[in-house]
């Protein structure tokens, strides 16, 4: 994805000029948002929070399934505003990149939560072809590669394509600039675990690469929400769109562990 462009002025290499429109978020947002958060609600995958029970009388398992359940969708309820923003930035920059408009993504934030929503696409293609989540056995990437190998590698191109642009597009203030020459290994490696898996006639021998893909997204995570808070103490101007991305991919990578541990000890 080509980096934005913000001064009217500027061309393209073809000398095509770009017409510069300045993002600002309108009740169309809001709604596509709100239509997004449903829509992940209503699809998202039931009984994904999948927890032992330990053996006891059939009406204390039964009461326990029962609180389970309601907890999971609860939390479904709770995250999913996350994931209809992210999927919400992929269609504004996707409407506003074919109209050849800059404005989104612009702000550290909107980058940020536009690589969340291709990786929840992604991620969707591999729960689509895979329903058992936790197996990511040869039979099952095989699978991914018979039905959506082609749109799985699309939209981890594309995700890799987010990575350069926000290092060149944003120069001030200088650390979120630093912090995307950094993150770019982060948006880069899900391909490249991708490509190898499916391509590698030993599973056994890139079983890390999943783990290792998740603690770096996990990290860029951490150090996004760690950038936000020096943004805060600054006071920078940004919008809405910008907060919530920086909260979007934190957020959307501790749901299941967090849902996971809260259910095991605590229902």
């Amino acid at each position: 994805m080509p980096a934005m462009i913000s001064n009217p002025e500027q061309l393209t290499a073809g000398g095509e000029a770009i017409t510069a429109a300045p993002f600002r978020l309108t009740i169309a947002h809001l709604l596509l948002w709100t239509a997004a958060t449903g829509f992940i609600v209503a699809i998202f995958p039931q009984g994904w929070l999948r927890v032992s029970i330990p053996a006891r009388d059939y009406a204390t398992i039964a009461e326990q399934v029962d609180r389970r359940q309601v907890f999971e969708k609860w939390s479904i309820v709770a995250i999913s505003p996350f994931y209809g923003a992210a999927l919400t930035s992929v269609a504004i920059a996707g409407t506003r990149l074919i109209q050849r408009r800059s404005g989104f993504p612009e702000q550290p934030g909107h980058w940020l939560l536009v690589q969340t929503g291709i990786g929840v696409l992604a991620a969707s293609c591999f729960v689509a072809t895979n329903p058992d989540m936790q197996s990511f056995s040869p039979v099952a990437l095989h699978a991914v590669r018979r039905n959506l190998g082609a749109v799985v590698f699309v939209l981890l191109t594309c995700l890799a394509a987010t990575g350069n642009a926000p290092s060149q597009a944003i120069s001030q203030p200088w650390r979120w600039r630093m912090f995307f020459r950094l993150h770019l290994l982060t948006v880069v490696a899900p391909l490249l675990a991708f490509l190898i898996a499916i391509s590698s006639p030993a599973p056994n021998g890139v079983a890390f690469l999943l783990p290792l893909t998740i603690w770096l997204w996990a990290i860029s995570a951490a150090a996004a929400v760690v950038t936000g808070l020096c943004d805060l103490v600054r006071r920078s101007h940004f919008d809405l769109f910008h907060w919530t991305g920086l909260i979007a991919p934190a957020a959307i990578l501790l749901h299941p562990p967090l849902t996971w541990w809260i259910a095991t000890f605590w229902l």
